[in-house]
């Protein structure tokens, strides 16, 4: 079974784009929850930033003001040592000195836009009492994503954590028992690089790193905040650190061990978020996949539905086509879809046999007409009127001459293809001309030009139909020639008059045809073309509708036969 339509279907243009388009919008709003929820979470971490400052600012505002420096830097070790998230902080005095920061090296320094670490944001509060400003407080902080940022929090806590288990061990000085408790408390953390325990003193008592990894160039002296010495340092220390050999970035946390009294050594974690990115990444992926997934069994199923529907459209669009061919021998039959597209079907079926009834009858009379002049009757039929009227029309008469003789001498049978042979010449050369075949008589014909629709030019339409059937007569006797058949010739009368045209006959037999004298003198005419030894013969009446466009040669003033007055008559030559 084909269940892919073939390309620039219906069902294509529609199910594909409708599906697409679905997904795309349920991928959006993922898109945008995911953005919003990470936007969300930036400004509540902006929003704890400024609650910490203002906490900083009414806790060093007054020892500030009485310029207690020693105060104000106890103040702002135990803020920064219980969070976390507070990676670098400076605070200043009304000059621009700076008389705390988490760095050392920079107090007392002039305050500088360089003191800023790369990477990181920086909110400002100034200290002031709304006249006088005392100072101004900056703390510095990260903004990465959700994912990393809680992990960062995890191994800080975690270094912190560690860093008070070996406190009591350096109390006591069971240095022995330092490798131990590490080992205990890293176990089974895959992400952790490196581990570093350091005396106060700078000895290094116990070091662990990844296998195959050596501390990373620039663990020990990275581009960042420097560790506090013993004393009073920041208790923990978060910097960014990147592997010269690898390009891996790891996320380097220094704990003090320490105590109100003292400060015993520190605590050094190397953790690798490259982990942690690989699996973002590959969840996103496997989301992609599940969306993949699911839109090629949208498309799928919408194609089978949209099949199961489009497959009557297709059927019907196909019979419609070979309507339009005229192929109006079929019937379509519809079981699927819907009872719409049933109803559809058989109002399709009403349709072709209306079809069939109007082209019978356009058949029919385009055997007298030309096919436009039916269609156009069968499009207006109010235009043929019934019962008669006097129209001004130009008549032509041509007949065979010498068909008497002819038909003596030859089998009926020939006889009857000679005609029909001439006849459908004739009749295409007529009704090329938009002329109507009003009737048969005999070996001659009859057409009218005028009726049953009126053009400008009826009577220069006849007469170039006489000079195309001279031509097309030509053709004819050109073929018997070569066949060795007997040629024939003939003779064309034409006038222009008015004449009575209507449906004449009983209802039971209605004939559309004309009648008149000057019917009546088309066909004398005719019949002098043989005393004239010429083809066409037009009457003065239709040489003086066409005179610009002809040349003609009058002949004289003849007496036609029911006619007392003479007719003025004009061997039709050619056209200008």
């Amino acid at each position: 079974m084909k269940i892919f339509p073939r390309r620039g279907s219906l069902v294509i243009k529609i199910a594909v784009p409708v599906t697409v388009l679905v997904l795309s919008g349920a991928a959006a709003a993922v898109w945008i929850d995911i953005t919003r929820t990470q936007a969300l979470y930036f400004s509540e971490k902006e929003r704890r930033i400024g609650t910490l400052l203002n906490a900083a600012f009414i806790t060093v505002k007054n020892p500030l003001a009485g310029e207690n420096v020693r105060y104000v830097r106890e103040r702002m070790e135990k803020i920064a040592a219980a969070n976390n998230e507070i990676l670098d902080c400076i605070v200043t005095d009304e000059e621009g000195t700076v008389i705390y920061s988490l760095a050392p090296g920079r107090n007392g320094a002039k305050f500088g836009a360089a003191m800023f670490f790369p990477g990181y944001r920086y909110m400002k509060k100034e200290v002031s009492d709304g006249g006088r400003t005392f100072g101004s407080i900056y703390l510095g902080y990260e903004t990465k994503g959700i994912f990393e940022d809680q992990r960062a929090m995890e191994i800080v806590a975690f270094t912190r954590i560690m860093a008070e288990n070996l406190r009591e061990v350096f109390r006591k000085r069971l240095y022995a028992s330092v490798k131990v408790t590490a080992e205990d408390m890293t176990r089974g953390l895959e992400d952790i690089r490196y581990c570093l325990v350091e005396h106060s003193s700078g000895q290094v008592l116990y070091e662990a790193h990844a296998e195959g990894k050596a501390a990373p160039a620039g663990a020990s002296d990275p581009e960042g905040p420097e560790e506090t010495e013993g004393g009073a340092g920041h208790p923990v220390r978060v910097r960014m650190l990147k592997d010269a050999e690898t390009g891996e970035e790891l996320l380097d946390v220094t704990a003090l061990i320490q105590d109100d009294s003292a400060t015993y050594g520190s605590v050094r974690i190397g953790y690798s978020l490259d982990g942690l990115r690989k699996s973002v990444r590959r969840t996103r992926m496997q989301v992609l996949y599940i969306c993949l997934i699911f839109s090629a069994a949208s498309v799928l199923f919408s194609l089978l539905v949209a099949r199961r529907i489009s497959r009557p459209v297709i059927y019907l669009s196909q019979a419609a086509r070979n309507v339009g061919r005229g192929r109006l021998d079929q019937v379509v039959q519809v079981k699927t879809g819907g009872d719409e597209l049933v109803s559809l079907a058989d109002s399709f079926n009403e349709m072709i046999r209306g079809l069939k009834e109007k082209e019978f009858v356009k058949e029919i009379f385009s055997k007298y007409v030309s096919r436009q002049v039916a269609e156009e009757i069968l499009k207006n039929p109010g235009k043929l009127s019934p019962g008669g009227k006097e129209q001004k029309v130009t008549v032509l008469f041509s007949d065979i001459r010498g068909f008497t003789s002819f038909a003596e001498r030859h089998e009926p049978e020939k006889v009857v293809s000679r005609l029909n042979e001439y006849f459908s010449a004739m009749i295409d050369v007529i009704f090329e001309h938009e002329g109507t075949l009003d009737k048969y008589i005999g070996d001659a014909i009859m057409a009218v030009f005028g009726i049953p629709f009126v053009h400008e030019d009826d009577a220069l339409r006849c007469v170039k139909t006489a000079l195309a059937m001279q031509a097309a007569l030509e053709k004819l006797n050109e073929g018997w020639r070569k066949r060795g058949e007997e040629e024939i010739g003939t003779g064309i009368g034409i006038n222009t008059g008015k004449v009575i045209v209507g449906n004449l006959g009983d209802l039971r037999r209605l004939e559309y045809t004309v009648i008149g004298d000057n019917v009546n003198i088309a066909s004398r005419l005719e019949s002098l073309t043989k005393d004239y030894k010429c083809n066409i013969i037009i009457s003065g009446a239709t040489y003086r509708e066409v005179e610009k466009r002809v040349e003609a040669r009058r002949l004289e003033s003849a007496r036609v036969k029911g006619k007392t007055s003479a007719v003025e008559i004009y061997e039709l030559l050619g056209m200008k």
